[in-house]
């Protein structure tokens, strides 16, 4: 049981360590962790556009 909930530790950790930008969702029934959901997101850079300015 306790190499279990090391190994549910541990997931969690590397999650924590490898994300930049997202969510890490713990779950937990009966006062255990039952499931972890990860999302990660890519941000990239926008480029603003120049407002033209002229007849319409």
């Amino acid at each position: 049981m306790v190499n279990l909930e090391r190994e549910k530790l541990d997931h969690i950790l590397q999650l924590i360590k490898n994300i930049d930008y997202g969510s890490i969702s713990i779950i937990v029934h009966d006062g255990q962790v039952t499931q972890i959901d990860s999302t990660r997101k890519k941000r990239f850079a926008v480029e603003k556009k120049k407002l033209r300015t002229g007849n319409y």
